[in-house]
């Protein structure tokens, strides 16, 4: 647990853009569990304005609802951003731990009916003619988005729904791990001298200390990189996933190395 305050924790800073190198997995709890107190205390504010459909405008539902959203996208983004540069253990652990309130957060915002009434009023009445042609279409789409979030829906339809979409969540979340881990796990080891016909130096050098870095030293592979004399390893990571399909002169290797990396190295 982060034993930053709110006002210290890098993930609820208001202004300039996200302080990556201060964000830590112990940030990402306390910033979450703060953003969503706020938000369910302005939730419940915009929908006890919002009681009298007539007294809907555009600053007391898109306004307020662009504002809350501004607010979970600087806390939230980053955490979904490092998931993907800077994956751990650790990260995963804090992002799952809170994956499960934010889905239902988001949930809550879209199913809110006061505020999908108070929209479909402003569509439906002589307000429209005094929007303009992007106003309209952002509560368009606030509307779609409220109708595609199971609004229509009630009582238990509406739980089961919000179940699958929880389970979609976690789903596509062990996904993206499992696509990353394989990724890390993935390499084209190269034995045959003739395999690295036109690579660049820069690239035999990262490749031959990407296969012996993870070898124990009696285990390293003799071979091919005239910089070390040691084996290669590519993967489809940058900069190997460019720079080797661009320079590699031999078509089998190049083609295992792409099928590896559009398919998501399924095997």
């Amino acid at each position: 647990m982060s034993n930053a305050t709110p006002a210290e924790n890098p993930l609820l800073t208001a202004e300039g853009l996200p302080p990556f190198d201060r964000i830590t997995p112990a940030d990402v709890e306390p910033a979450v569990r703060e953003i969503l107190d706020a938000t369910a205390t302005a939730i419940d504010k915009i929908e006890a304005d919002l009681s009298d459909p007539g007294l809907a405008t555009w600053d007391n539902t898109i306004a307020v609802l662009e504002r809350l959203g501004r607010n979970w996208e600087r806390s939230w983004s980053p955490v979904t951003h490092l998931m993907g540069v800077a994956n751990s253990d650790e990260l995963r652990e804090a992002h799952d731990s809170v994956l499960p309130n934010v889905v239902a957060m988001g949930l809550r915002i879209r199913q809110s009916r006061p505020v999908f009434i108070a929209l479909k009023h402003l569509r439906d009445t002589s307000a429209w003619e005094t929007f303009t042609e992007p106003q309209q279409r952002i509560i368009h789409e606030r509307i779609r988005d409220a109708e595609l979030a199971g609004i229509g829906l009630d009582g238990e339809q509406q739980e089961r729904f919000n179940d699958i979409a929880s389970q979609l969540s976690q789903l596509s979340t062990s996904f993206s791990n499992n696509v990353l881990d394989a990724t890390k796990a993935w390499e084209l080891v190269l034995t045959d001298p003739s395999g690295v016909d036109g690579l660049p130096d820069t690239l035999l050098q990262l490749a031959s200390q990407s296969h012996n870095e993870t070898l124990p030293r009696n285990r390293i592979v003799p071979g091919i990189c005239r910089h070390t004399g040691q084996g290669l390893a590519i993967h489809t990571r940058c900069p190997d996933c460019h720079a080797f399909p661009a320079t590699c002169r031999k078509r089998d290797l190049r083609e295992t190395l792409y099928r590896a990396y559009v398919t998501g190295l399924r095997r």
